[in-house]
């Protein structure tokens, strides 16, 4: 019977190590789409749930009584016009701690199942100092459904 051989166990190892490192970043996301809380409903929606301007077009979920926080870049912030929800969605003024350089857009409650429409205007210019006014608006929205 031929032993092991000694290039084996670093192959697999190396093979584990690529494996859990490709797992990881499928999880993050790398910035496209809604990020998530840990912690969810059976029906498989998060109890939190951060939404940005890059989610524009895009639907996700939350479970009943969950959160929902739209969310910018701090520098970014000022970009945003008239946020909105539509549906199953209740605004909510107690704002939750986030990471530093994040600016909260508006933040809301799921209240009951059905689906919500969040709608606003993202201002797409450059910063430019002394420019008075940015003609080019995007119109965003984002739907959520609650379940």
């Amino acid at each position: 019977m031929r032993s092991p051989s000694r290039f084996a166990l670093p192959v697999a190892s190396a093979a584990l190590l690529l494996l859990a490192a490709c797992g990881s970043a499928a999880r993050t996301g790398g910035g496209a789409g809604p990020t998530t809380a840990p912690s969810t409903d059976a029906a498989g929606c998060p109890t939190q749930l951060t939404i940005t301007a890059a989610d524009n077009g895009r639907t996700a979920c939350v479970a009943v009584g969950g959160t929902v926080l739209v969310t910018s870049p701090s520098a970014q912030a000022k970009a945003w016009i008239g946020l909105d929800a539509t549906g199953a969605l209740t605004p909510v003024h107690a704002a939750p701690s986030l990471a530093a350089g994040t600016a909260l857009i508006g933040a809301y409650e799921a209240m009951s199942p059905g689906t919500a429409t969040l709608n606003a205007g993202y201002r797409n210019c450059p910063q430019q100092s002394g420019q008075v006014s940015c003609l080019s608006i995007i119109q965003w929205s984002a739907t959520v459904q609650v379940k």
